[in-house]
């Protein structure tokens, strides 16, 4: 599983986006929808971080320019103070006791300049790195998600009988039938193989598990309700469970009739297509 965490010290808000279905950061299962587009906004927020620290160096680096002046200043104030110092013999011990104080500001301005110097190139290095980090999020959060949507098969589905094996998994099924879309989950497919289906129409998606058993909730195994969604995952030897908008269907006599309340078979007495149905 990829995952990536805009960390609130680069500005980000200390979210997490997973490539999983998880319910509260994954990108899987719809959840781009809700992540996808707040993620590129942490990214951006984080490049600004990386801007804004980039200025404050700057505006530090020339700070610490007028204070090294300043200091220069100080410095030809102090030699002009000795000069007066050596002609006046009467001024001297004021002229020695001002540029003794000069000449100790201006030392001090100089070690201030310095140590600001120091710390703009600290600021400029911080900020070089954070803008650094931020990049690389920001490629990861991409890739992430490109990763999920590369592999987030979508195909239609209309009428008629469609067979879900091993190599469907992952695959998200949108049906748009007028009538009653059959989907057929093979009892012999591996363990955790995993198929979503989803309703785009007015009529009915019906699951089976031929020659095995569904586990749905109520023992439904039908989506009627427009924009519906179930998720089928392979979770026994001839198992599958079923979970999402299931619902019954009440008037279902044109094709399908219950046999003893536990498996359906064709209206014409055909025993085509039986699964048996426990509630989960």
């Amino acid at each position: 599983m990829a995952s990536v965490t805009f960390p609130a010290d680069l500005g980000g808000d200390g979210s997490t986006v997973t490539d999983d279905d998880n319910a509260s950061t994954g990108l899987g299962n719809g959840g781009h929808r809700l992540r996808f587009v707040p993620a590129l906004e942490q990214t951006v927020v984080m490049a600004q971080t990386a801007k804004t620290k980039a200025s404050e160096a700057a505006s530090s680096a020339s700070a610490a320019s007028t204070s090294e002046s300043n200091a220069a200043g100080s410095a030809s104030a102090a030699g002009t103070s000795e000069t007066n110092a050596a002609a006046s013999a009467s001024a001297a011990s004021t002229s020695a006791d001002s540029a003794s104080s000069d000449a100790a500001s201006a030392s001090t301005s100089a070690s201030s300049a310095d140590s600001d110097r120091i710390d703009a190139q600290a600021a400029r290095d911080a900020a070089q790195t954070a803008a650094a980090s931020a990049e690389t999020d920001a490629d990861r959060a991409e890739a992430a998600a490109d990763g999920l949507l590369g592999r987030r098969t979508v195909l239609g589905m209309g009428d008629g009988s469609h067979d879900i094996t091993d190599g469907d998994s992952g695959r998200h099924y949108r049906a748009t039938p007028s009538d009653l879309a059959q989907m057929n989950l093979a009892a012999d497919a591996t363990l955790g193989v995993t198929v979503h289906a989803q309703l785009r129409g007015s009529g009915r998606v019906a699951f089976f598990a031929p020659g095995g058993t569904l586990r749905a909730r109520g023992g439904n195994r039908h989506i009627t309700e427009a924009d519906g969604q179930i998720t089928a995952v392979k979770t026994g030897a001839s198992e599958w469970s079923l979970s999402g908008d299931l619902d019954a269907v009440v008037a279902d006599q044109r094709q399908y009739r219950t046999s003893a309340g536990l498996a359906y078979e064709l209206a014409n007495g055909n025993t085509y297509q039986v699964s048996r149905i426990v509630p989960a």
